[in-house]
């Protein structure tokens, strides 16, 4: 392999990494701030913490149903761009809730003691349960990523680094709110919260659009697996259609449709010894030179499942087996 393709491959993986790693870590910023400011939310606007936990959950929700769509997505969009968009959204969303009471002239969010009104509370929720969904836009990205970026034989190792992102996000977010919100900032800084992380986002994404390649074939490289020198080799191995023909109609068919007892065991008694049971008989015939050792708790058990593997030999489909591999 060329080493200056080496060199390059070596630079492009590192930078995608590193890159989402930042941008995973500032995912966190703007959703685990919330967390830290609920006490000064409830003691400001007057929310009650049952309605903050209500969001909490409702963006946990959001955050799994995002998650498994953005899934499929990541696979067949830009994954940049859906990583980017979803912390640039998340930042706008951290960015309208922190100026939210700016627009009660307009809408009326606060009463005549500058408690949150039921208005104001509803745009608050709804807005984080935006933010649950733009939340899942940022993990299928990555996780497609690294798939495209890094060599199979290095992925565990180096996806371990990314996962530190989640601890350093997690860690920086409350050191930042917390120290917004304790003296002599005290709670009425709690919209800072939802700013300073905010800021920082908006910041993360520009770095995640400019910053990040789709694909090593979009800056000229070969895939991962043709540079991982430590991979096994690839063998693929052609089934012969007429056994696999064969295996259907006299094994599979006969055992899940048939009448013979074997088939009335399976539907009637343990699904775990009927398994056992079809395995050792399977075992015994494509290794028959091979020991085979089971455990059962009692001396019955073991007793029922030697007659059951008899019981499977001596079949019809099993014996037909036996001669189509060995003559």
């Amino acid at each position: 392999m060329d080493q200056d393709v080496k060199k390059k491959y070596n630079y492009w993986q590192w930078r995608t990494l590193i890159i989402l790693m930042i941008g995973y870590m500032l995912f966190y910023f703007v959703r685990k701030n919330f967390s830290i400011v609920m006490p000064a939310l409830e003691s400001e606007l007057g929310i009650s913490k049952a309605k903050l936990g209500l969001f909490l959950m409702l963006n946990g929700v959001i955050y799994g149903f995002s998650r498994f769509v953005n899934g499929f997505l990541a696979d067949r969009t830009s994954r940049k761009l859906m990583m980017s968009a979803g912390l640039l959204l998340s930042a706008l969303v951290n960015i309208l809730i922190g100026l939210s009471p700016e627009m009660n002239g307009v809408f009326h969010f606060l009463d005549a003691e500058g408690k949150a009104t039921m208005g104001l509370v509803t745009v608050i929720g709804s807005l984080w349960l935006i933010n649950g969904y733009a939340q899942g836009m940022g993990y299928p990205p990555c996780g497609s990523l690294m798939a495209h970026w890094i060599k199979p034989s290095e992925l565990a190792f180096k996806q371990s680094i990314w996962n530190s992102s989640h601890s350093i996000g997690a860690g920086l977010v409350a050191i930042i709110c917390g120290t917004l919100i304790l003296k002599p900032f005290g709670y009425q800084a709690w919209q800072w919260c939802f700013f300073a992380p905010a800021i920082l986002a908006i910041a993360g994404a520009v770095l995640l659009f400019f910053g990040l390649k789709d694909t090593p074939a979009s800056v000229g490289l070969p895939d991962p697996e043709t540079m991982d020198e430590n991979a096994p080799a690839r063998t693929v191995e052609e089934e012969d259609p007429g056994f696999t023909k064969f295996a259907y109609e006299r094994l599979v068919k006969k055992m899940v449709f048939g009448s013979d007892d074997y088939t009335l065991q399976a539907h009637r008694g343990s699904y775990k010894s009927s398994c056992l049971a079809v395995a050792i008989s399977l075992l015994l015939i494509v290794n028959p030179d091979r020991n085979i050792i089971f455990l059962r708790k009692t001396d019955s058990d073991v007793s029922e499942m030697l007659g059951m593997v008899s019981k499977i030999m001596r079949s019809e489909c099993f014996c037909a087996l036996v001669r189509e591999l060995y003559g």
